[in-house]
């Protein structure tokens, strides 16, 4: 509750800038502010949900739990990398510079033809410009 609470005041801040700020800068910053709000729900979902199962493992007197609290555990491990993926899918110059060092990878291993779709989009853009539509190598 907390958390939702906290977000409604940051979009109210910046909806209270509005007069001071330009519209870009406006966009700009609500952009960020809902990447950064994705990130965060992925640590804390992650967080909650394996600590949660790790928590219930450990207390309840339930046998052959082990294998269930070691994937909870897994999951708590893995939050970082998830994390990690999840920043360079969400923000933009960050995924365009993925595609390209991928596309290059696959340059410099003498494949043809491939195919890089990135499924996350703002907005409707132009096919010659590769962000959110395919772009063929």
């Amino acid at each position: 509750m907390v958390i939702i609470a906290l977000i409604i005041l940051s979009y109210t801040s910046l909806n209270a800038k509005r007069q001071i700020l330009s519209a870009n800068t406006l966009k700009l910053q609500k952009t960020y502010l809902r990447n950064l709000i994705i990130l965060a729900s992925i640590s804390i979902v992650l967080g909650m949900v394996g600590g949660t199962v790790a928590w219930f493992c450990y207390y309840s007197h339930m046998v052959n739990l082990k294998l269930l609290c070691m994937g909870a555990i897994l999951v708590v491990l893995n939050h970082g990398t998830v994390l990690d993926v999840a920043t360079l899918v969400v923000f933009r110059h960050y995924r365009k510079a993925t595609q390209r060092v991928v596309r290059y990878f696959f340059y410099v291993c003498g494949v043809k033809n491939v195919l890089l779709v990135s499924t996350v989009t703002t907005r409707s853009r132009n096919l010659n410009n590769s962000g959110g539509h395919a772009a063929r190598i």
